[in-house]
């Protein structure tokens, strides 16, 4: 899934000026080596995120209250961590799933960004760290995120949570299991299984597998994650060489969606997966779902994160809030 040898497209406007030297440190970095133990490279990138992390991320605010749980899934237990915000507007929950390709990322290196979410949107966030590939490869990481909703139902008495106003949302790979998490509730409600969900909030989210444009290397530098990133994700997923009907099966953009709740959509101009994100809304809306959309026009995959050092990131991430309070306000959506 290479390149064509044609021209590349040079995506209109700029990514924001402060974020540049952030663009060419990401591209200079190889997070994967197949030589080097997934173990050991989720380590290392992990205490790079910890090192980096004070200089790239605004402090949340102060108060609220934040309580560890733990969520029991087949044959395991995964860790997972609720925001009450002191200023509290909705008794529902929103569940989040972090971003890092299914191989990387944890509730702790999202801990801020989540700290941050439930103060400004005034809804309780349940952080969830589900299992990464390739240790525990698909469906699991999806399959622990589905779970985890179904477990704050169970709870939802003891966690103080009204469990017919339960959204779901995440960044990256964690959009990509919030959207198929939607989708398997949606499945149960129509068949009066299980309620369905508030809304699913997808910030910049893979959500089409088969999309070759994601594993191309000949696209427009400014752009990520690369191919190459994206070839390193699949594979590690799914496992090396996925047959189209296993890549379909997860891929939301490919699967029918007029059943889906609500849907609130994030993307960002230098994404690499701009194009289908913006395609899945489109195709949302003519199904006939509530969508409300954001796009961020100076912004690569995953800089909505870099609050410390951008404007354009604060605001992103204030739409993301601002997302999630529009869906649990008095139940109801109202689009952007």
């Amino acid at each position: 899934m290479g390149g064509s040898g044609t021209a590349v497209e040079r995506r209109q406007g700029e990514v924001a000026e402060e974020l540049r030297w952030i663009l060419e440190a990401m591209v200079d970095t190889t997070l994967f080596d197949p030589s080097v133990p997934t173990a050991e490279a989720r380590a290392a990138a992990d205490e790079m995120w910890r090192s980096a992390a004070p200089m790239i991320q605004a402090a949340a605010p102060e108060g609220g209250d934040v309580v560890d749980h733990r969520i029991p899934v087949a044959g395991a237990e995964i860790p997972a961590r609720l925001y009450r915000p002191a200023a509290q507007v909705s008794d529902g929950c929103h569940v989040y799933f972090h971003g890092g390709a299914y191989w990387l990322g944890s509730i702790d290196q999202d801990d801020n960004r989540c700290r941050w979410l439930a103060a400004s949107s005034g809804v309780p966030v349940l952080s969830v760290g589900y299992r990464l590939a390739p240790e525990q490869p698909c469906p699991t990481p999806v399959e622990d995120c589905i779970a985890s909703v179904q477990w704050v139902r169970d709870h939802a008495e003891v966690l103080g949570i009204n469990p017919d106003k339960v959204s779901v949302g995440g960044e990256s790979a964690g959009g990509h299991a919030a959207a198929m998490t939607a989708l398997y509730y949606a499945d149960l409600a129509e068949s009066d299984a299980a309620p369905g969900l508030l809304a699913q909030v997808l910030n910049i989210p893979l959500v089409d597998f088969t999309d070759p444009v994601i594993y191309a290397t000949d696209h427009d530098s400014r752009c990520t994650p690369s191919g190459k990133d994206s070839v390193v994700m699949r594979d590690l997923f799914f496992g090396d060489g996925p047959d189209e009907e296993a890549l379909v099966a997860m891929s939301p953009a490919r699967l029918r969606v007029d059943h889906l709740p609500p849907t609130y959509l994030i993307s960002a101009q230098f994404d690499l997966f701009r194009d289908q994100d913006l395609a899945h809304a489109a195709r949302l809306a003519a199904a006939g779902v509530e969508v409300s959309t954001h796009h961020a026009p100076d912004l690569f995959h995953g800089a909505a994160g870099l609050t410390a050092l951008s404007d354009s990131s604060r605001r992103c991430e204030l739409v993301h809030a601002t997302f999630v309070r529009r869906a649990h306000a008095d139940g109801g959506f109202r689009p952007a």
